[in-house]
């Protein structure tokens, strides 16, 4: 099954691969960023179980 169109984001899997081909100083620099929000997203999502099960997608 593939995608008919082109994702709207990177997964936090993604910009990890896109690190490793990037290898000027600004895309480092952005790739770094981009991981900190993806690790701070999932700490509050672990810490606040609310956000994660609020119907807020209906």
């Amino acid at each position: 099954m593939g995608l008919r169109y082109a994702p709207f984001c990177f997964t936090e899997h993604g910009v990890l691969m896109l690190s490793s081909v990037l290898n000027s100083e600004a895309a480092i620099a952005v790739n770094i960023q981009v991981i900190r929000v993806f690790t701070r997203k999932r700490e509050l999502l672990a810490n606040h179980k609310d956000i994660l099960l609020a119907p807020i997608w209906r």
